[in-house]
């Protein structure tokens, strides 16, 4: 007989404590916690290309040292916004893609006919992919709050009461709904594109 995996057993007492940090950090701080990420990767990557290419053409322009500087940093900049403007395509593609799945499968029981279920499919996801590109930010909050939520909710109830399925939803679900609220009214308060501010604006004036 297979018993409820005990998480305690397999991390020490430093891990848990690192996983509940991480759990919190997503749930409250998640959506600035993978933009962040992703740009310094991307910062990463770029600042590297653009290092070897300010070396190589320094050269021929100016001082080595100094282009070698300049290309770091506008690499940097640049490769981190890429990145971070490919990772949001990713992810758009991503849940199209699971809601694609999903609604051909649930169709294709229903209407019996696979080209009807392939149209409807490819019509929800769609739908789904632009809905996910336009709010992005809060597909990303509800996202994140729900994966740290999941994570200390699992932590808590396997490591002390045995793999308890109440006790991880009693922790996580109002954990997801405090960092999903953080991080929504975070976006109102401080939005992050101007596009945002102005349009926040516009609003306000409008109920004048």
């Amino acid at each position: 007989m297979v018993g409820t995996p005990d998480l305690g057993g397999y991390l020490s007492g430093n891990a848990l404590i690192v996983l509940i940090l991480v759990g919190f950090v997503l749930a409250f701080f998640g959506k600035t916690f993978f933009k962040a990420t992703w740009f310094l990767v991307g910062g990463l990557m770029g600042a590297a290309v653009g290092l070897a290419l300010g070396y190589f053409l320094g050269g021929y322009v100016y001082n080595q040292t100094v282009c070698s500087i300049i290309g770091a940093l506008i690499g940097f900049v640049a490769g981190g916004f890429l990145v971070l403007q490919w990772a949001r395509n990713i992810m758009c593609f991503m849940i199209a893609g699971a809601a694609f799945m999903m609604t051909f499968s649930i169709a294709g029981v229903l209407h019996k006919s696979t080209s009807d279920a392939l149209i409807i499919a490819v019509i929800v996801a769609v739908i789904i992919f632009i809905i996910v590109y336009i709010k992005f930010d809060d597909v990303l909050s509800i996202v994140t709050a729900f994966l740290g939520g999941f994570i200390i909710g699992a932590i808590v109830s396997y490591k002390f009461f045995g793999g308890n399925l109440i006790v991880l939803l009693a922790i996580g679900i109002p954990i997801t709904i405090a960092g999903l609220y953080v991080q929504l009214e975070l976006h109102k308060k401080y939005p992050e594109h101007s596009y945002d501010r102005d349009k926040d604006d516009q609003v306000k004036s409008g109920d004048r």
